[in-house]
C-alpha cells in the first residue's frame, strides 16, 4: 500500500519519511524471510523426493552381485520353449495370476500383401474372429460373454496375431474356442459383407482425417520400392476387390507352422499346453517359408520410421 505524504512543512514530513521508510524495510525482510523459508522446504522436498530411488535402485544392485544370478536369467528360466510339429511354442508361466492370454502370430505382415490384396490379413483375421466351425456366432458371443473371454487380432508391417484373454478357471473351454476359430473358421458370406464394409468404412475415414491421410502420403514417399510400401490394413479400393475365395485360399497359405509362432502368458503347465497341442497337431500344416524381405532394406529402413500397429477388438 503506497504512503500518502500531506503537504506539511518539514517537522512533519520527517516521521512520515521514517514510518514509510520502515514500513519498506519491514516488507523488504519479510520477502527475504519467506524467500529462505521457501527455499529450505523446496530443498527438504528434493531430499524427500530422492529417498526412495535409492531403496528402488538397492534390488538391482543385488542382482548384479557376483553371488547373484541377473534379473533377466531368473525371467528366462520362467519361460518354456518346445516345438509341435514344427510349431514354435513359448509358455511363460506366472503363479498366481487369474488371468492367461495366448498369442498366435502370423510372420511376414507386408511381405505377405502386394498391392492388389492389400488388406486381405486384416480381413481375414476379423472374420475369422466372428464365428468358427464349432462355434457360431451367437454361441460364441455367449459363451465369451459368460467366461469372460475376448478373441481380438492385431496387424503391423511386420506380423499380424490372433490374440486371446480369459480367465484361469475357463481356459480350457476357452483353449478350445480359441484353437477352432484358428484352424476352422466359418467364413459365413453374411459375415463376410458385413466385416467387409466395416472395414472399407474404416479405410474410407482415414483419407477424410488430415493427419492420417499425410502420414499415409509420407509412408509412401519414404517407402518407395519397398516391401512396406503396401499397407497391410490396405485401401477402401484393395478391400473392395477382395472375395471370400480369396479370404479362404489366403488362410489355407498362412496357417503354417512354419509361418506362426504361439505365445502362452499365465498360471499354466507347460506340458499341459503340450499335449492340447499334439492333440490337434494333425491339423497344423508344415508348409515352407520363402522371405521376400532382402537383407539390404533392413540397413535403409531406419528405426525411428517403423510404421504404427493396429489392434482391433472383437465383440
Amino acid at each position: 500500500m503506497q504512503v500518502q505524504l500531506p503537504a506539511t512543512d518539514e517537522t512533519t514530513l520527517t516521521p512520515v519519511l521514517r514510518e514509510s521508510k520502515g514500513l519498506r524495510a519491514d516488507r523488504a525482510s519479510g520477502r527475504c524471510a519467506l524467500h529462505s523459508c521457501w527455499s529450505r522446504s523446496l530443498r527438504h522436498q528434493s531430499r524427500r523426493r530422492q529417498r526412495p530411488r535409492l531403496k528402488i535402485l538397492q534390488p538391482q544392485l543385488q542382482f548384479a552381485s557376483p553371488g547373484l544370478p541377473p534379473l533377466w536369467l531368473i525371467r528366462a528360466k520362467l519361460v518354456t520353449e518346445f516345438d509341435v510339429n514344427g510349431l514354435k511354442v513359448l509358455v511363460k508361466r506366472r503363479e498366481g495370476s487369474q488371468t492367461a492370454v495366448v498369442g498366435l502370430f502370423l510372420r511376414g505382415g507386408a511381405t505377405n500383401i502386394n498391392e492388389k490384396n492389400a488388406g486381405i490379413e486384416a480381413l481375414m483375421l476379423d472374420l475369422a474372429s466372428e464365428a468358427s466351425a464349432n462355434f457360431p456366432r451367437e454361441r460364441m458371443r455367449s459363451e465369451s460373454s459368460r467366461m469372460g473371454t475376448n478373441i481380438s487380432y492385431g496387424i503391423n508391417y511386420d506380423y499380424s496375431a490372433l490374440i486371446m484373454g480369459t480367465t484361469r478357471r475357463n481356459l480350457d473351454r476357452s483353449w478350445q474356442m480359441f484353437t477352432d476359430v484358428a484352424l476352422h473358421p466359418s467364413f459365413a458370406p453374411d459375415d463376410f459383407e458385413r466385416v467387409k464394409n466395416r472395414l472399407i468404412v474404416a479405410r474410407n475415414d482415414d483419407q477424410d482425417t488430415p493427419d492420417s491421410y499425410l502420414q499415409q502420403l509420407q509412408s509412401r514417399s519414404v517407402y518407395a520400392g519397398h516391401p512396406y510400401v503396401n499397407n497391410p490394413e490396405g485401401t477402401a479400393e484393395s478391400i473392395k476387390r477382395l472375395t471370400l475365395e480369396d479370404v479362404k485360399r489366403y488362410h489355407q497359405q498362412v496357417m503354417q507352422t512354419s509361418r506362426l509362432l504361439l505365445v502362452v502368458v499365465g498360471d499354466v503347465d507347460p506340458q499341459q499346453i503340450r499335449s492340447g497341442l499334439q492333440l490337434r497337431s494333425a491339423n497344423f500344416r508344415a508348409g515352407t517359408t520363402r522371405h521376400r524381405l532382402r537383407r539390404h532394406w533392413r540397413s535403409i529402413v531406419p528405426p525411428w520410421t517403423s510404421p504404427r500397429a493396429t489392434c482391433r477388438p472383437t465383440m
